[in-house]
């Protein structure tokens, strides 16, 4: 059941992304739905499921989490900086302003992609999908599903800034990164250290946004 749900979400983001009203605030709003509200609702049904997908428990085991979230950052940065003959920046800021997204709009964005977007996604791909299908005993199927598909969804977003190239490169790193994610997460026993994790990757790929905006 949770795989036909998260399936279903990721198709009406997708088709939201191509439609008329494909605009950052819009999407936002659609995501939250769509990522938020529909597996919230699911997971209330169920009961004691809700709360084993937001529960804490031990604050040590998010040290490491949080340590690697920063190197995660880092390594963005130098990689960016090594690669950055390969990508067009130009076209990245076209796919931004297609989205509505201008460099007034950038720092609301910016705080929402880091903190909120990151942890709406890290509750739909790992919590709601990758947690339900692994305490079923699906724990390969858990892992290599939720992965793929949050590499997958990714495609509407960044499909007009990349050559398809890259674009491809992209989805390769995206279900590693997503392998990780749920590695970091089942080992923390909570949603929270891939939220960490997924804070400082969006905040290493946002200051690149800000870079860009702030150089054009």
């Amino acid at each position: 059941m949770t795989a036909g749900i998260a399936i279903i979400s990721c198709v009406c983001y997708a088709l939201l992304m191509v439609s008329p009203w494909n605009t950052y605030w819009v999407t936002s709003l659609g995501k939250l739905l769509v990522f938020g509200v529909v597996p919230l609702g699911y997971l209330l049904t169920k009961g004691d499921r809700f709360g084993a997908v937001f529960h804490l428990g031990d604050k040590k085991s998010l040290k490491l989490p949080l340590l690697l979230g920063v190197g995660c950052c880092l390594v963005i940065w130098v990689g960016y900086t090594l690669l950055y003959s390969f990508f067009d920046s130009q076209q990245i800021l076209s796919g931004l302003k297609a989205q509505g997204i201008t460099k007034v709009q950038y720092p609301f964005v910016f705080l929402h992609i880091v903190l909120i977007n990151s942890f709406l996604e890290e509750f739909f791909f790992r919590g709601f999908l990758f947690r339900q299908s692994f305490l079923k005993g699906n724990k390969r199927f858990a892992y290599l599903f939720s992965s793929i598909l949050f590499a997958f969804y990714h495609i509407s977003i960044f499909n007009s800034w990349f050559s398809p190239a890259m674009v491809a490169f992209c989805i390769v790193g995206l279900v590693v990164a997503g392998l990780f994610f749920c590695e970091v997460d089942r080992r923390c026993d909570n949603i929270y250290g891939g939220w960490l994790l997924h804070v400082g990757a969006n905040l290493g790929i946002n200051v690149i946004g800000a870079w860009l905006f702030l150089t054009a």
